[in-house]
């Protein structure tokens, strides 16, 4: 349930930002990796703008930072 609130969320305040969202998965992070959550929506639309996943997760962080109820982001390679 929670899962499902902030993918909300996320649509929600991505919603215009990108032509398309596809769809991303929420999952919890492994041990060892700061963060109670993580999505792969970067990764999803590396592959259709054509753009590296970091650019696009510090566009996704720095939407959600201004809009969002989400707490503490940041980009973490893996």
């Amino acid at each position: 349930m929670l899962k499902a609130k902030i993918k909300e969320n996320i649509q929600e305040t991505l919603k215009g930002k990108f032509a398309e969202l596809p769809d991303f998965a929420i999952s919890n992070t492994p041990a060892g990796v700061k963060g109670d959550f993580s999505i792969n929506l970067a990764l999803q639309l590396a592959r259709t703008l054509k753009r590296k996943p970091q650019e696009i997760a510090a566009e996704i962080i720095d939407a959600l930072e201004k809009s969002s109820a989400l707490g503490d982001l940041s980009v973490v390679s893996g």
